[in-house]
């Protein structure tokens, strides 16, 4: 039954393909009542999302986690999807760069917590993929020299890249210092502490006393470190974000939280993309 169904969606998609006014929504789907998702391959803003909506009448454009989405009416064909999407491609671009300013050169060093650092490096051969390398503390993020570094693709292949490689190192740079942290302000209820990967939320305590810590965390300085691992061992205390949890945790914080979390809202990582 599987394939079935599998086999019906490829043999849409060719269709879509070879016939660009066909609809992006299937005609099965034309009075669609809810809204459905689709994708769509494009030089250069790679794979987009596309989410067709009932009632929609304009095209919406934005930017989640380095991938275009795009809001847009049911019965829309490929060719005014096409039409739309280069006319307003000017505008996506700046957008894009906007938010998501990730800026990267060969020879390029980023810093990183514990006394790593990661160099942008160019390599000889032309078929080579991004790739990452560690020795040591030294990490290399090595691509071939013809790249084009403002690509977006490009530019989002270095970020994958260099959040894979410091996964590996979160869990030996993080804990130590999450652990010496709650010595230090004596909290002595934690659970476990543990490592996640969410790039917005930089950590989460659960009611059984557990604390993650993101890997990007990786990215940012340790005074701001300690501030997350402080937020969270407040938690511990009071699962909320009343009075007392701020107090708990500008006391952790040495009476700077309300600093660091102004810091925080404006720090952007080197991958912020």
């Amino acid at each position: 039954m599987f394939c079935i169904i599998l086999q019906i969606y490829f043999d849409i998609l060719n269709d879509i393909i070879l016939h660009p006014d066909k609809e992006l929504v299937p005609l099965m789907h034309k009075n669609v009542k809810m809204q459905t998702k689709h994708y769509y391959d494009d030089p250069e803003f790679g794979c987009i999302i596309v989410t067709i909506k009932p009632g929609l009448k304009s095209f919406r454009a934005g930017w989640k986690d380095g991938v275009l989405n795009i809001s847009c009416r049911p019965n829309i064909t490929e060719h005014e999807f096409k039409s739309t999407l280069d006319a307003l491609r000017d505008k996506i671009r700046k957008a894009h760069e906007k938010k998501h300013g990730a800026e990267f050169c060969f020879g390029q060093m980023i810093k990183c917590f514990d006394g790593y650092t990661i160099t942008i490096c160019p390599s000889d051969n032309p078929k080579q993929q991004v790739l990452g390398h560690r020795l040591n503390k030294d990490i290399t993020i090595s691509l071939p020299k013809d790249e084009p570094l403002d690509n977006i693709n490009v530019k989002r292949a270095i970020c994958k890249t260099i959040e894979h490689m410091i996964r590996d190192i979160a869990i030996t740079s993080l804990i130590p210092l999450a652990q010496e942290t709650a010595e230090q302000v004596g909290c002595n209820k934690v659970n476990r502490f543990l490592i996640s990967h969410g790039k917005k939320t930089l950590g989460y305590c659960t009611r059984d006393r557990n604390i993650y810590l993101s890997s990007i965390l990786m990215l940012y300085p340790k005074h701001l470190i300690r501030h997350i691992i402080c937020h969270e061992l407040a938690h511990i205390e009071h699962f909320d974000h009343s009075e007392a949890f701020h107090r708990l945790c500008d006391r952790y914080d040495g009476g700077r939280e309300k600093e660091y979390i102004k810091e925080l809202k404006t720090f952007k990582t080197a991958i912020a993309i």
